[in-house]
């Protein structure tokens, strides 16, 4: 009797371990992510990285904001060995912008250097992560940036990429009549903020928002 209860513990044990084995091994086995929506655009940025570590970065198909960081911090120090004085400022709408400022117009020497250091460490990172922060799905940009008009009561329901497109033609630029500039200068057009039949501006900050991040 003892033998055989011994026995018959020791097939329940083991059928016990399967089974626990099995659930573990269920668990373990869940289906693998979907591929980014800019894998393609992954591929592409890495077969004209400039460098390994831009490479590292992008080897996973995405971008974490720390990676971002450390490429934006390695552009600044390689400039600052070229002598360009450069800094990221936040813009308010979730990017940052960069600066160069080293007191006098650039020369051919630190226009090669920007170049130089940009493709050895940024490359397409910035453009990228900003895609994954203000387009996740990779949509339609007109309809995002309609979409968040119609969210925020800049447009009425209903307005449509399209209809943001329309508008976005009516840009037009002046330069004044009959102005004359000094030789070698140079002034920036003026562009009206253009406004749609329906009343639809392109005008304010909100409006701004929504044509940087219409995530926001």
């Amino acid at each position: 009797m003892n033998i055989v209860d011994k026995t018959g513990r020791l097939v329940a044990g083991a059928l016990g371990a399967a089974l626990v084995a099995a659930g573990l091994l269920t668990a373990c086995s869940s289906p693998p992510a979907p591929p980014s929506p800019y894998a393609q655009d992954f591929a592409e940025a890495r077969a004209r990285a400039g460098s390994d570590f831009i490479l590292s970065v992008l080897a996973d198909d995405k971008i974490e904001a720390v990676e971002l960081r450390q490429a934006q911090d390695h552009y600044i120090d390689c400039l600052a060995e070229a002598g360009i004085q450069a800094w990221y400022a936040d813009n308010g709408y979730g990017w940052s912008n960069l600066t160069m400022y080293d007191g006098e117009e650039d020369t051919q020497e630190e226009i090669d250097a920007d170049i130089r250091c940009h493709d050895l460490w940024v490359g397409d990172i910035e453009s990228l992560y900003w895609d994954q922060i203000a387009n996740p799905d990779k949509r339609d940009w007109n309809s995002l940036v309609a979409a968040c008009f119609v969210r925020h009561d800049l447009a009425p329901a209903g307005f449509s990429g399209r209809d943001y497109a329309e508008l976005l033609a009516q840009i037009t630029t002046t330069h004044g009549p009959d102005e004359e500039l000094p030789p070698g200068t140079y002034q920036a057009p003026e562009v009206p903020p253009p406004t749609s039949s329906s009343g639809v501006s392109l005008a304010g900050m909100e409006a701004t928002s929504c044509m940087i991040n219409p995530q926001l």
